[in-house]
């Protein structure tokens, strides 16, 4: 069975990567469109980095609810070098100070290159979070952590919910930066996105997938097959959910957008499983049948 003692780990980590691929999809068009003395462009951007500063500042006080701060329990101690905890926990907050200083100009709003400037540091700030986190959790000295899988299934969480996000906040026109031209954008990202989340589990799944780690130890124990093949249906699902919805533009009909709302819903589930299914790996004995 899969045990949850882990959750502020899933939580924290699947936030931040989550806030880290939504910034990406919903501010990057407001470079392209260079219109910050428009004041409705300025109020939207001003509700996402609101939102995304909340759901930060929430993945960083679960975080505590670990032992005093993530990873903590997996890492080795090491008196002469920092390690890549301190640096998970460094550009963690150079992400943070990012989207709070771009958020003041918002408040302001500063126009001219600064803030432009600043959407795109703080992207890849955010990149740099995700690959320094693959990197804590690799050298971690959990054996099935220690691989280039860590870094693409963290990666495509950041991707798939950030692009599913815009879809569906776009389609309902709801504080999302919802300019007529990126529609259609988001719509294919978001299929592009499942479809690579769907090959990489298939793929590169540790235990389950099409070519499990050999070294790993593990024999395919019921709860993990189970979990693995429910991961497959759901994202199967929402690609299909994405292929019949009308893409771009807001409401056009509620069937559509109920569509997109339950594969927003399905994708969040199914990384979540995810998420801790990874994290059990860390505890062989919870596969054991």
């Amino acid at each position: 069975m899969f045990k949850l003692k882990e959750w502020p780990l899933v939580l924290f980590s699947f936030l931040v990567q989550s806030s880290v691929g939504v910034f990406i999809f919903a501010f990057w068009p407001v470079i392209l469109e260079r219109s910050w003395q428009n004041r409705w462009l300025f109020r939207a951007a001003d509700r996402w980095g609101l939102a995304l500063l909340g759901l930060v500042g929430l993945s960083v006080l679960i975080s505590l609810f670990h032992r005093g701060h993530s990873l903590s329990i997996y890492l080795p101690v090491r008196d002469r070098q920092p390690g890549w905890l301190n640096r998970e926990i460094a550009s963690l907050g150079i992400f943070f100070l990012l989207l709070v200083a771009l958020e003041f100009l918002l408040i302001m709003r500063s126009s001219g290159p600064l803030p432009a400037a600043l959407v795109v540091l703080a992207g890849l700030s955010g990149l740099a979070v995700i690959y320094v986190m693959s990197r804590s959790h690799c050298l971690a000295g959990v054996s099935l952590w220690r691989c280039s899988r860590t870094a693409i299934f963290f990666f495509t969480t950041a991707f798939l919910i950030g692009s599913l996000t815009m879809v569906f906040f776009q389609r309902i026109g709801s504080a999302a930066l919802v300019l007529p031209w990126p529609g259609r954008f988001y719509w294919w990202a978001a299929i592009l996105w499942t479809g690579l989340a769907f090959l990489g589990l298939l793929l590169f799944d540790q235990v389950s997938g099409l070519f499990p780690l050999p070294d790993s130890g593990l024999f395919r124990a019921r709860s993990w097959r189970a979990v693995f093949a429910l991961r497959l249906l759901m994202l199967l699902a929402v690609l299909v959910f994405l292929l019949i919805s009308q893409p771009g533009g807001r409401i056009h009909n509620p069937g559509s957008t109920a569509f997109l709302a339950l594969s927003h819903i399905m994708v969040i589930i199914e990384e979540l499983l995810g998420r801790i299914a990874f994290y059990n790996l860390a505890e062989p004995a919870g596969f054991s049948s």
